[in-house]
């Protein structure tokens, strides 16, 4: 019998792989990736040393530029929230006047609470007069 009758009769192949092409296919894109990376190192130095040649002086108009309009970017989120919850927490829990020329104050919100309970809430008769 023939070579090809004996190997249509096994159910596996019994030729080998080559290893030829994927080994020189390997080497040629590790050799390309190596130069690569050098031409980028390079153009990375070359792009460093112009920068450092530029005139980095500001434009003579650069101090009269306006600010941008808000809203800005908090600096410090966590203290800014601290600092309107302390805010919050005095308007609620303290006394004080809501506006002084029309002799209207604030009271703290439990008293408040309170006096809105013992008086009760205004009828249509009394928030007509």
């Amino acid at each position: 019998m023939d070579e090809q009758h004996q190997n249509s009769k096994r159910a596996y192949e019994v030729s080998d792989a080559k290893i030829g092409i994927p080994v020189i296919s390997g080497i040629v894109l590790l050799v390309l990736v190596v130069v690569f990376v050098a031409l980028m190192a390079g153009m990375f130095d070359l792009l460093a040393y112009f920068h450092a040649q530029q005139d980095t002086t500001p434009p003579p108009m650069a101090e009269f530029r306006p600010s941008p309009p808000g809203p800005r970017l908090q600096i410090d989120p966590p203290q800014a929230l601290k600092t309107m919850r302390k805010t919050e927490t005095e308007l609620l829990t303290e006394y004080g006047w809501a506006d002084r020329e029309n002799n209207k104050v604030r009271i703290p919100l439990e008293n408040a609470i309170d006096l809105l309970a013992a008086r009760g809430l205004p009828t249509r008769k009394e928030a007509l007069k």
